[in-house]
């Protein structure tokens, strides 16, 4: 799980990355790709979960679509840069939580083997 929660935040980064350079450039586009996609993907990383992180960015995807559809682009490019700064924080707070268990696995590793090798 932890795992492919790390995968999901590192696509979403990628993504965003991608989009904004296009933010700048042409606001229809990245409209249509926000509501499209990147909308959803990111709403389906906070489905479910009521944690801070998942508040904030609800708040600020919200925020996004006013701006967006107001055809405010100050506001919307701030808003997206708040998004993906969450998106960066929620990735590498799920990197660190990843790396903190391999690191239990690993030490956990000889008393699990020898636990093996008994019921083996």
């Amino acid at each position: 799980m932890l795992r492919n929660q790390h995968d999901q935040w590192q696509q979403l980064d990628t993504i965003m990355r991608s989009e904004q350079a296009l933010l700048g450039l042409s606001l229809p586009t990245f409209k249509r790709r926000w509501t499209k996609s990147l909308m959803k993907k990111l709403r389906a990383q906070c489905e479910g979960i009521d944690e801070e992180w998942s508040r904030c960015l609800e708040i600020l995807i919200t925020d996004l679509n006013i701006s967006l559809d107001t055809d405010d682009l100050a506001s919307a490019i701030q808003l997206f840069y708040e998004c993906r700064s969450t998106v960066i924080q929620r990735c590498n707070q799920v990197d660190h939580d990843l790396k903190l268990f391999c690191g239990l696995l690993q030490a956990a590793g000889g008393p699990l083997d020898s636990i093996v090798d008994i019921l083996g």
